[in-house]
């Protein structure tokens, strides 16, 4: 999956000139499984290896948002009751939206966008573009969210291509 979705992603980072993350949803959080930096010297760094709660990243949040009822309970198990709504009601949106966004939730200083990538039986993963704050703009989001939403086509393409 990382070597098939490394060049897509590295095409996003040179369209956006922001750092792109592919993630994959392992329990209830969302593991980083490649990073792809951009160049500006303020920059959201590579995050390979690294999980966090799948509720509060936007690439989790965007798997998420993609879940059957089932999976989705699974993963949403540890939380409490009124957080365990609260992130529902939020997952609504993202499904509506078509993206989720993570301003702040992870780390001061850092915004993301997230979109699922979907293939095969099921498989989903997401990805994300990154950002300092400072360079984030609302203005922005819906070129963002285009550009992200084409990262996703080709690699579903990729994928689905790959495991025909």
């Amino acid at each position: 999956m990382r070597q098939t979705a490394r060049p897509h992603l590295q095409r996003l980072v040179d369209r956006t000139d922001e750092s792109a993350n592919l993630v994959v949803l392992t329990g209830s959080e969302a593991r980083f499984v490649l990073t792809v930096e951009c160049d500006q010297l303020l920059r959201v760094g590579d995050r390979t290896g690294k999980s966090l709660p799948a509720h509060v990243s936007s690439g989790g949040k965007a798997m998420l948002s993609v879940l059957d009822d089932d999976a989705l309970g699974e993963a949403l198990a540890d939380l409490e009751p009124a957080e365990r709504a609260r992130v529902r009601r939020a997952l609504r949106a993202v499904r509506q939206n078509g993206f989720a966004i993570n301003n702040e939730l992870t780390e001061a200083g850092l915004t993301a966008i997230g979109v699922p990538v979907s293939w095969a039986d099921g498989m989903t993963a997401g990805i994300s573009l990154a950002m300092p704050t400072a360079r984030f703009s609302r203005d922005r989001v819906s070129g963002w969210v285009q550009e992200l939403h084409g990262c996703a086509r080709a690699i579903e393409k990729a994928l689905s291509a790959a495991t025909a």
